[in-house]
């Protein structure tokens, strides 16, 4: 299975990715931060329900000769919790990595707040379970009698632990977290086992108010397996807390337009991402495809009265 794994992760550099791709990546981070950080568990102090569909490389029609494209479906809630001074985070996917290839997870987040005079420190761990499945009747190996590819469809799940912690307040936030903490193993074919490595993710962002009715938000990602490195930056400008336009570049693999819009009363949130490939495009389509929908709801309340943040900090 290691064989077919680093095949796999192979033909990624030469589509156009720095870092092995072992788990889904999204270009709109910098509105999804409890993806890349269980200490962002319930850090906006409301509930945030968010759904993303992601779809690399469209175009790239799937057959023996082609991987086709990697499609991603990402659903997340995460919520403040007083009583337990912190936040609640659920967390699942489904990540359709390659022709019968796939990965689904599941994972349950905490995050413990505490006040550091205008900023908030939190600390969170996440638990869950990943599933891999290997389809080996949507294969074709080079070897017909190849011992590391099954005949009918496998699937495997593990333990997978993560931690992050954040330090943030309504103008900046600073984080660092790890994923696949235990290195889950995976033994899909005859004894040979895949390990996911552990991935580092160090992510920031700050905003500045040009005026009244403008902000910008720069903001970065750089996720590492302790190996390779994949860093990833970008610039977003609001207008009026409600419509936002931006840009972001992926090193070694993509530049991304970034658009979007809040709607009733700032609670719905729509935000659309085209990635332009630029490595590797003589192997893959030249665009991928991202929609992200999002909806708050005020914050469970118990004793006091929830505070929520204005808009204009979180575009």
């Amino acid at each position: 299975m290691k064989k077919l794994y680093f095949l796999v992760c192979f033909n990624l550099l030469l589509i156009g990715e720095s870092f092995c791709q072992q788990e889904p990546h999204f270009t709109q981070y910098g509105q999804n931060l409890f993806y890349v950080n269980p200490a962002a568990s319930g850090m906006e102090n409301k509930t945030l329900v968010q759904a993303i569909y992601r779809n690399q490389y469209l175009g790239y029609n799937s057959d023996f000769d082609k991987g086709g494209t990697v499609q991603t479906q990402l659903m997340t809630v995460n919520m403040p919790m007083a009583p337990l001074k912190g936040g609640l985070g659920l967390s699942l996917y489904n990540y359709q990595f390659s022709k019968g290839i796939a990965d689904q997870s599941l994972s349950l987040s905490y995050a413990y707040q505490h006040k550091l005079r205008s900023a908030v420190l939190a600390i969170g761990t996440s638990v869950g379970l990943i599933n891999k499945s290997l389809n080996g009747e949507l294969l074709r190996p080079r070897d017909q009698d190849d011992p590391l590819i099954p005949n009918s469809n496998v699937s495997k799940s593990n333990l997978d632990l993560g931690f992050g912690v954040i330090l943030s307040n309504p103008t900046y936030n600073l984080g660092l977290s790890i994923k696949h903490f235990n290195k889950p193993s995976f033994e899909l074919a005859n004894g040979d086992k895949n390990q996911l490595n552990p991935t580092l993710n160090l992510s920031g962002s700050v905003l500045y108010g040009v005026s009244y009715t403008l902000d910008l938000s720069p903001m970065f990602l750089i996720r590492s397996d302790l190996k390779t490195i994949s860093p990833e930056a970008g610039l977003v400008a609001t207008y009026n807390s409600k419509y936002w336009l931006g840009a972001n570049y992926r090193y070694q693999d993509a530049s991304s337009i970034l658009v979007g819009g809040s709607f009733l009363n700032n609670s719905l949130r729509i935000s659309y991402a085209l990635d332009l490939v630029t490595f590797g495009t003589e192997t893959k389509s030249q665009s991928s495809h991202e929609l992200l929908l999002s909806y708050s709801i005020s914050a469970p309340r118990s004793g006091k009265k929830s505070i929520i943040r204005t808009p204009r900090y979180r575009y």
